[in-house]
């Protein structure tokens, strides 16, 4: 992703107008609308500003003047496959009583640990009968853009010691699920972008929503497939930006 538009999508974010982040950094609201618009580059004295306005946690202003003055360099990644053998920071945070439908009405929600080493599994029922049973596969990828200089085995570590300043910027995320009824299945996955927000101690927390795509169905979950869809995917970071997630998946009976 480009400054211009990683300061576009910032800014929003902070819910700033062009005019309240020019008056922070001590420019005209033109200067920042040239910046957005990728027809200049700060000088280091307003990119300071910037970073500063923008909350950039302090020990990452240089990284940060580096990257609002010279072109993006994209990375992608992908982190490594779960494995069983793997030691987690924390433990799966699942509830161990199933979900009915009947109790939520129009939607049935199911909480997952994101990063952890045990895969989520939970079954939801409908008027007492198993109805699907969940149980996400694969393993976790994503996208994070800009000038990366990430240590991705953070993911499954407890917060670091030090954060790349690149992880305030938006990231590409998706995980991969499988819904299962005995030898019948719903394979799919969600994408989306994450929005960090950060403290100067490197907490914070994000919400995306994601869209949610079915890769293939098996013949016997056809129906339920045809009358529920995957409506929302929300992403709240813990203990640190890149350190662990917590999601959600919702599903809502079509109308």
């Amino acid at each position: 992703m480009a400054f211009n538009q990683w300061l576009r999508q910032r800014r929003k974010l902070l819910d700033l107008t062009q005019g309240e982040l020019a008056e922070q950094v001590g420019c005209s609201a033109v200067s920042i609308r040239k910046f957005e618009s990728n027809d200049r580059k700060p000088s280091r004295q307003l990119a300071e500003g910037l970073a500063r306005a923008l909350r950039v946690p302090e020990r990452e202003h240089q990284a940060f003047v580096q990257f609002a003055r010279s072109q993006p360099a994209p990375n992608d990644f992908s982190l490594p496959a779960w494995s069983a053998e793997e030691i987690s920071w924390r433990g799966a945070q699942l509830p161990t009583e199933t979900i009915e439908l009947s109790e939520r009405k129009s939607s049935t929600v199911l909480d997952f640990d994101l990063f952890s080493v045990e895969r989520p599994q939970m079954d939801v029922l409908e008027d007492g009968h198993t109805l699907v049973h969940l149980q996400a596969s694969g393993s976790v990828t994503g996208t994070m853009e800009g000038q990366l200089q990430v240590d991705i085995t953070q993911i499954l570590v407890p917060k670091p010691p030090t954060m790349d300043y690149s992880q305030v910027l938006p990231m590409q995320i998706g995980t991969n699920f499988k819904l299962i009824s005995g030898e019948d299945y719903i394979k799919g996955n969600h994408i989306g972008t994450m929005y960090p927000m950060m403290d100067r101690n490197g907490n914070g927390n994000s919400r995306v929503t994601a869209s949610g795509h079915v890769i293939s169905v098996s013949k016997g979950l056809l129906s339920f497939f045809l009358n529920y869809v995957f409506v929302e995917y929300e992403v709240k970071m813990v203990e640190g930006i890149g350190t662990g997630a917590s999601g959600q998946m919702q599903l809502h009976p079509k109308k």
